[in-house]
């Protein structure tokens, strides 16, 4: 093996080592900069328009945002703890329906034993309060959104200086031509990416959420949210929304045909979605190999938990957009791209 492939082989070892041992310190930096990337625009607009300093457009920004999703984030999990006591609460309705849904279809006994022995699995995890042990830190959590909001303040104000001075730092982009190119295309690819497909997903949530309500499912518009959010997680994402779906489907309708027709649209929707409307969308610069992705979805559910698959392909882009302006014909871009 020769010097320049161990010194790769080191490098990409220390990056992973750096991410998982140091996630407290790393996971807070790349949010700040993948806010950055979402509203920088929307500073440079107040700026423009209403000639509103960057210091002050920044703060506003960030106060706006901030609560915006500090109250919808307490407004997802108050209702989700919720659906989960629910859910624990009629398992033995839930067992009961499930039976006669899969005799319908004349599954073997073998499966429906299958079947009994999961759901009884889930009702025990249930029971565990997961959710309220995710946030069991509170300081730690307020600690790391507050950690988050200065550092996006600095990097609103700086103009991108921050990011300059460390791309500055990479042995193979010394001159300043080189750097303003390439923090213009992080700029601009990752602001439509992060915006394209947060409204993408938005419609996605609102259609579902619209189809669950008309078949009265519980809860429809928190499950609507619920889909949106684990949109940004390809492939896996769509397959939780959808087992998550059936299930309450076949335990809140009384007919077969309901549940059938109500889990096929929700399928039809999201498979338009992910097959039609994103990559037409996003487009093909955007587009990466599927097998990369999903290694890369657990690579980063591993390293940081489970906030890691939500930003696997962010930080695969940004990588790649890195690498693509460094040298075009690079490894990395040849593996993970279609």
């Amino acid at each position: 093996m020769s010097q320049i492939q161990s010194n790769k082989i080191f490098v990409f070892l220390a990056f992973f080592f750096i991410l998982y041992f140091a996630k407290e310190l790393v996971l807070p930096i790349f949010l700040a900069f993948l806010l950055y990337f979402l509203l920088f625009r929307i500073v440079n607009f107040l700026k423009t328009q209403f000639f509103i300093p960057k210091f002050l457009g920044s703060a506003l920004v960030i106060l706006i945002f901030f609560t915006v999703f500090g109250i919808g984030l307490y407004y997802l999990f108050v209702n989700l703890k919720n659906l989960v006591f629910d859910l624990t609460n009629s398992t033995d309705i839930f067992q009961s329906k499930l039976d006669s849904f899969l005799r319908y279809f004349k599954i073997p006994h073998s499966i429906l034993v299958i079947f009994k022995d999961l759901t009884i699995t889930l009702e025990e995890k249930i029971q565990q309060d997961w959710i309220i042990s995710l946030f069991s830190s509170t300081w730690q959590f307020f600690a790391g959104f507050v950690m988050i909001a200065i550092l996006l303040y600095f990097l609103l104000i700086s103009e991108g200086l921050f990011l300059k001075k460390m791309l500055k730092s990479l042995p193979t982009l010394e001159r300043d031509e080189k750097i303003n190119r390439i923090i213009q295309k992080l700029e601009q690819d990752m602001a439509n990416y992060l915006i394209t497909k947060t409204l993408i997903n938005i419609v996605v949530g609102i259609l579902i959420g619209a189809v669950l309500s008309i078949f009265k499912i519980p809860n429809a518009i928190l499950l609507g949210v619920l889909v949106g959010i684990l949109e940004f997680i390809p492939f896996l994402g769509s397959i939780v929304s959808m087992a998550l779906i059936t299930l309450i489907a076949i335990a809140s309708l009384e007919q077969t045909w309901q549940i059938i027709l109500c889990v096929s649209l929700v399928l039809i929707i999201m498979n338009v979605e992910g097959n039609i409307l994103t990559p037409y969308v996003i487009g093909k610069r955007f587009s990466l190999n599927k097998v990369a992705v999903i290694l890369g979805i657990y690579l980063m559910g591993w390293v940081w938990g489970i906030i890691g698959p939500f930003l696997a392909v962010p930080i695969m882009l940004i990588v790649k957009i890195i690498m693509d302006n460094i040298n075009k014909s690079n490894v990395y871009s040849e593996i993970i791209s279609e």
